[in-house]
């Protein structure tokens, strides 16, 4: 009687440095991203940390869990540590999925490559790799502060509301005074006589009126009565001053060519319009951000301070991500460059009998 086959266990890979701890160096593309693996069995194997294993993965979901599933074929994802240089906007998905996983992830400034050196993504991420286990396995000191590895701490709930507001304010007012730049260029050029009287150009007054009258032959001849309700509760628009920029404007020594006067009121127009709502955009931004503020703990600490307003203190949030990313109230001022410097340029001595 033939005897019964006996079912094959189910057969499960052991990492190959299970307790043994692995260092990985990303480095960061558009597209495609290249991890090089380092620990300290691969650099016995391989002798050179260039001649390590390396993988290339996809920037997207399927990608990075290929990544995971190789990392795993080397160790537990308990024993890895991840290094990749900030890029921009390009590490934050990978960084984000790797600290849902709980894997410690490390950035550090994009660093210069020395001249003549072949350039490869391999090279570069196994380079990173050598750097995260030279600092961590090794304990190896670095005299320049920007090739300094730093772990990242996941950001609060706070900021990951502020940063993008806090980085689309930045620039709109960016864009705002580009926009004021170019009005006050034009009306040095179409009204030159206009800062006599109202000293801020790009002021809301001033817009108004040069919006509703673009030259000073048009505002010379206007009715004092719609001048008034352009000003509106102005105080610093009164009847004689609205007579005295009449004054002005009738004897401008603004361009007087009608072609290029055309063009300038057009790209006036345009500017000014652009420019209202740009300021629109930066109020709706404003009142998000108090409200955030308001609501949220950092927020309230902060705002208790004198002298801090809800845009100050939701930018500070906002570039720190979270309180645990400096290990010492020093280490959070010379982030923001609140910390004394020493600056000598020489000493002398006297001596004295």
């Amino acid at each position: 009687m033939a005897k019964r086959s006996q079912p094959r266990p189910v057969l499960k890979a052991v990492p190959m440095f299970k307790n043994e701890s692995v260092y990985i160096g990303v480095d960061i593309g558009k597209r495609k991203h290249v991890a090089g693996f380092l620990s300290r069995s691969l650099l016995l194997r391989h002798e050179r940390f260039e001649a390590c294993p390396a993988h290339s993965f996809e920037n997207s979901r399927e990608g990075f869990r290929s990544f995971i599933n190789c990392i795993r074929e080397f160790s537990a994802l308990e024993h890895v540590y991840v290094l990749m240089e900030r890029t921009g906007h390009y590490h934050r998905p990978l960084q984000q999925y790797l600290q849902e996983l709980d894997l410690p992830v490390y950035v550090m400034h994009v660093q210069t490559r020395q001249e003549g050196m072949l350039k490869t993504d391999k090279r570069d991420a196994l380079t990173l790799a050598n750097t995260l286990y030279s600092q961590l396995e090794l304990g190896v000191q670095v005299p320049n502060k920007v090739q300094l590895v730093r772990r990242v701490v996941p950001p609060t709930e706070t900021v990951d509301q502020l940063k993008g507001l806090i980085r689309h304010r930045y620039e709109l007012i960016r864009e705002s005074t580009q926009r004021k730049n170019k009005l006050t260029a034009i009306c040095d050029e179409l009204f030159p006589e206009l800062v006599q009287i109202l000293k801020n150009p790009n002021g809301t007054v001033a817009l108004a009126i040069r919006e509703r009258y673009p030259t000073p032959q048009i505002l010379a001849v206007a009715s004092l009565t719609t001048l008034r309700e352009i000003r509106g509760g102005a105080r610093i628009l009164s009847d004689a001053k609205l007579v005295e920029l009449q004054r002005l404007a009738a004897q401008s020594i603004g361009v007087k060519e009608v072609a290029r006067q055309r063009g300038l009121v057009l790209e006036q127009g345009q500017l000014i319009k652009e420019l209202q709502l740009l300021q629109t955009h930066v109020e709706q931004l404003d009142r998000e951000i108090q409200q955030i503020m308001e609501h949220a703990r950092e927020g309230q600490i902060l705002l208790s301070f004198p002298g801090i307003g809800p845009i100050a203190a939701a930018t500070i949030i906002a570039a720190i991500g979270s309180i645990h990313n400096f290990p010492s109230a020093s280490a959070l001022k010379s982030y923001f460059g609140w910390a004394p410097v020493v600056a000598q340029s020489g000493s002398s001595w006297i001596i004295r009998d």
